[in-house]
């Protein structure tokens, strides 16, 4: 037993002993720690720096995916008021219609008085 922490019950070899400690206060006492705890180090380094020295290409890519995304965002709402619309001459509820396109009942009534 001589080396190894038991936890509920479980016997634990020594790295696992460091690798829990590590997680419960982050201070690296064996080379498994010590290797993850600089791992960590340079992903940081590396996350702050990209941020530091992203182009304004990269910026602009960024930029141009949450456009996409926001267009096909409108894209779905505009279906789901076209469905609405649809919906509304075969006469079905304003509460059905709600629950089948997920539009809300103040957006089915502005759609109803625009038609």
């Amino acid at each position: 037993m001589r080396g190894r922490a038991i936890i509920r019950g479980f016997r634990t070899s020594p790295s696992w002993s460091a690798l829990l400690k590590y997680s419960y206060d982050s201070n690296a006492d064996d080379d498994l720690t010590k290797d993850i705890e600089e791992q960590v180090h340079i992903t940081r380094n590396l996350r702050e720096w990209r941020k530091e020295h992203m182009t304004v290409e990269q910026e602009i890519k960024i930029q141009a995916s949450y456009a996409y995304d926001d267009g096909f965002s409108q894209g779905a709402h505009d279906k789901a008021v076209e469905t609405a619309r649809k919906m509304m001459e075969k006469n079905m509820s304003s509460e059905d219609i709600c629950e089948l396109t997920g539009l809300s009942l103040n957006e089915i009534k502005r759609i109803a008085v625009s038609n």
